[in-house]
This record gives structure tokens, C-alpha cells and sequence, in this order.
């Protein structure tokens, strides 16, 4: 299946627009420092579903490494919120998509871990 076509694509490219939406709402001490690291980290998740895609043998170190970066996104987002740089309702979505994001990656995980288990 194309990268493009999965589902956790699908959502991570989602939750890629919405930080970068949100990053104009930024001052601009905040954007070019912590958020811009925020951005690049959802750029980087992006880039690791292509990675899980393509190759079975590096897909369970691609997934994981793609959820420690959420888990970045997401303690960088709760302290932009909790600091008053990011709006209640902003800070939500970014989450929202984020849960998403996250759930679709530990499935697959989950799976190949269960995959190469079978397997053995």
C-alpha cells in the first residue's frame, strides 16, 4: 500500500497542518525557538511512516521512534498551552490529533510485534 494511502498518514499530515496553522498565532521568540523544534519533530514522524512502509526489518524502530517524537509534540504543546502561548482551543486539537496519531502507531506496532512473534 502507498505511504500516502495509511491511514496514520493520513492523520499525521493532518496533525502537521494544524501545528503549522497554529504557528502563525505565535510570538515570535516562541515560534522560532520551541515551536519551530515542534514542527520539525511532526516533519520528522511524517518521514518515519515512510520508513515503517517500506521496510519491515526497520518498522518496529521507525514506530517507535515515531511515537517518542508525539510524546515530544505533545509535552511541547501542554506547556505552550499551560504558558498562555497557545489558546485552550488550539492546544485541544493539536492534542486531539495527536491521540490519534499515537493510537494508529501503537496499533501497528502492536501488530508487528505480534506478526514477528507468530513468526518465530
Amino acid at each position: 500500500m502507498l505511504t500516502e494511502n495509511l491511514r496514520i498518514y493520513r492523520k499525521t499530515f493532518e496533525l502537521a497542518k494544524v501545528v503549522l496553522e497554529k504557528q502563525k498565532d505565535i510570538s515570535k521568540a516562541v515560534r522560532y525557538g520551541v515551536y519551530s523544534d515542534t514542527v520539525r519533530m511532526v516533519f520528522e514522524a511524517m518521514d518515519l511512516i515512510y520508513v515503517a512502509n517500506s521496510s519491515k526489518a526497520n518498522r518496529l524502530y521507525a514506530l517507535g521512534r515515531y511515537i517518542e517524537l508525539l510524546g515530544g509534540v505533545r509535552s511541547r504543546i501542554r506547556l505552550l498551552g499551560e504558558e498562555r502561548y497557545l489558546s485552550k482551543r488550539a492546544q485541544d486539537n493539536i492534542v486531539c490529533s495527536l491521540t490519534e496519531c499515537l493510537r494508529q502507531a501503537t496499533g501497528w506496532r502492536n501488530a508487528t510485534l505480534c506478526e514477528s512473534s507468530q513468526g518465530e
